[in-house]
């Protein structure tokens, strides 16, 4: 779905995404033969490794983005993250508290799940594609009665 692409010493200089090529190459009848720099985005945002797949599915969500570039302390490219891997932590996240609520030993007002919750939330309200206002209201109310209200 994506390809980082670097330069000869390793910096990150753009990425290319099956959007970049639909939008840019097959709607604009460009040339295969055209260089890569006329498709790809330059100088994406990226996230530190040591950021959570919460914060960085909170910045794909915000910006509209699928990829994101992922690097460590000293700017180095260490992965590639897809907004399902996040979604998916985010789920599994909202499972373990779910579990724990039902055994009694976890309150869902602090910690996992309330960010967990809070990121579901932001991700609502900033990005209701093919939702209405009112199915994200009932929607945040229904989880407001699961998890509880943060």
């Amino acid at each position: 779905d994506a390809c980082l692409l670097v330069n000869k010493d390793g910096s990150l200089v753009g990425i290319v995404t099956d959007n970049d090529f639909a939008r840019r190459v097959v709607a604009k009848n460009v040339s295969l033969m055209d260089s890569v720099s006329t498709v790809m985005t330059p100088n994406p945002r990226c996230v530190s490794k040591d950021d959570s797949a919460m914060e960085a599915l909170g910045i794909m969500i915000e910006r509209k983005f699928r990829h994101l570039p992922v690097t460590d302390r000293a700017g180095n490219i260490t992965g590639l993250l897809d907004i399902a891997k996040c979604l998916y932590d985010a789920i599994t996240r909202l499972d373990r508290v779910m579990a724990k609520k039902s055994t009694g030993s976890h309150d869902l007002k602090s910690s996992e799940g309330a960010e967990a919750l809070k990121q579901i939330t932001m991700a609502m309200s900033t990005s209701r594609k093919g939702m209405s206002a009112s199915q994200a209201a009932a929607m945040q109310m229904l989880m407001g009665q699961m998890f509880g209200d943060s």
